[in-house]
């Protein structure tokens, strides 16, 4: 029954790709976006069966099509975010020292109230420590680097402020300003309407837990203002 399952799930997935891409292959050829310089094609948005997989356990109720769906806006937002942050952060200096990052993994310990369970029996080993370690080194580094984007942004464009979890103080309205002198200038161009509608739109909604203006401050790293509580 397993593999009923398994070979129905494969088929509809494959039906659902075919069914875009018909006989001809216009499907995959079509020009979805410029990035700078760079002429993505919807073939080069399309998942790949392991990210199928991952998408499926994280949101069962959604159609086969609708996942593909996401996986190809989440894959173009990528591609201009990666070339926009790259092109910022040469003009301006938001790279963590390390004095930076050792300050946000002393908060995190702070704040941390007890360790994962998983952990609780858990002794690697020498190699996979240092592994381990700089794994989560480079995450904390990535943590460090977007408030410091965030930062520089907001003081360029000021706009909306809101919080999220993994950026409490995520200045929404600069990402929309700096977006939209990219898109002015050209370097990147949504040729499709769907595509264009859907990366746009985290940027222009109404957006809920925003921060009031005068409670904006980013003098002090949100984390460095958590231990002070």
């Amino acid at each position: 029954m397993k593999m009923v399952q398994l070979l129905t799930y494969a088929f509809v997935t494959l039906m659902v790709i075919s069914s875009f891409s018909g006989n001809s292959g216009t499907y995959k050829n079509e020009k979805i976006a410029l990035v700078f310089g760079e002429t993505i094609y919807l073939k080069d948005l399309e998942p790949e069966e392991r990210e199928l997989d991952r998408y499926k356990r994280s949101y069962p109720y959604l159609s086969t099509a609708e996942i593909v769906n996401r996986v190809h806006n989440s894959k173009l937002t990528s591609l201009i975010w990666k070339q926009v942050v790259s092109q910022f952060s040469e003009n301006y200096d938001v790279e963590p020292s390390q004095e930076e990052v050792d300050g946000y993994i002393h908060a995190m310990e702070a704040l941390s109230s007890e360790r994962p369970k998983s952990e609780a029996n858990w002794r690697p080993t020498e190699i996979e420590s240092e592994e381990i370690k700089e794994q989560i080194s480079n995450i904390y580094k990535d943590f460090v680097r977007t408030y410091k984007i965030s930062k520089k942004l907001y003081e360029l464009y000021g706009g909306v402020v809101i919080f999220q979890q993994g950026n409490q103080l995520e200045p929404v309205g600069a990402y929309r300003k700096l977006l939209e002198f990219h898109e002015s200038n050209k370097d990147f161009v949504i040729y499709n309407k769907e595509f264009k509608t859907s990366f746009w739109d985290y940027y222009v909604r109404e957006h809920k837990s925003i921060i009031p203006e005068d409670k904006v401050d980013y003098t002090v790293p949100w984390w460095k203002r958590a231990l002070e509580k």
